[in-house]
């Protein structure tokens, strides 16, 4: 969406990650729209998303071009495992695994990943996510260039809204502890709950100490595992150092990723 629209929700005519600068290559919502595609091309084979839109999307949020909160990305592409943040060791586990025959289905517990789920897992301790922020009335800013004719008057006002938000630490265990977030129904019309949980994701990203998080669609559970762990230097330098094209793909003959300057 960002590569076809700007920040005014007017079209672009070019996408600097499209063969030639070509704009329009693109559908709205492309992840969307591919899964769809995928899915109606080859019905029984696994669908994992990946990739900025589906780490930004893992969980109900706000979506700016419908001014709405939509699903998590996974539901609504209907996919069977979304992959998170720096995905290299969950892709090449779900690989592994996928050939050794396992079905996705059953991948349910590999750090970085998100999946669809009937019921919450057993072997963990759920715990609400308002025992680690309470979740508070709006926050309304005074106004810095109104003059004040009596400062005791407004001390009680000013102290309020100057007051912190009050965050509670968990000391239960973050392997066998989740974060149970507001369902998507309600953050679909409550703002306060939407940036509670927003924050509260947010909060447990740490991939040493983050939990992992559950939250209700409907009558199913998106169940977001535990960050994953940093590469190591090593690991890294040999992820870089594999054989990329960085070119685009053969059927573009000699087409540019990106116009020259």
């Amino acid at each position: 969406m960002i590569n076809r629209y700007t920040a005014d929700k007017k079209l672009r005519h070019d996408d600097a990650y499209t063969p030639n600068n070509e704009g329009g290559k693109r559908p709205d919502r492309a992840t969307l729209v591919y899964s769809q595609r995928c899915r109606e091309a080859y019905k029984e084979t696994p669908i994992v998303l990946g990739g900025i839109e589906a780490s930004l999307r893992r969980i109900a949020h706000y979506d700016y071009w419908s001014d709405k909160v939509r699903r998590s990305v996974l539901f609504d592409a209907k996919a069977d495992i979304l992959l998170f943040g720096n995905a290299e060791r969950a892709l090449v586990e779900v690989a592994h695994r996928l050939a050794d025959g396992e079905s996705v289905a059953d991948m349910t517990n590999i750090r970085g990943t998100a999946v669809n789920l009937a019921a919450e897992p057993e072997q963990y301790t759920i715990i609400d996510s308002s025992r680690i922020e309470k979740p508070g009335k709006a926050f309304v800013p005074q106004n810095p260039y109104q003059v004040e004719s009596n400062c005791d008057t407004n001390k009680s006002d000013t102290e309020a809204a100057a007051k912190p938000i009050t965050i509670r630490p968990s000391r239960h265990d973050a392997a066998s502890t989740a974060v149970r977030l507001p369902p998507f129904e309600k953050l679909n019309n409550d703002r306060i709950l939407y940036a509670h949980a927003s924050r509260v994701m947010h909060l447990e990203t740490n991939p040493y100490s983050g939990r992992a998080l559950i939250q209700r669609h409907g009558n199913r559970e998106l169940w977001v595992n535990q960050a994953p762990i940093p590469l190591s230097t090593e690991e890294m330098d040999y992820v870089f150092g594999l054989p990329y094209a960085r070119v685009p793909h053969p059927k573009y003959g000699k087409a540019r990723s990106r116009p020259t300057t």
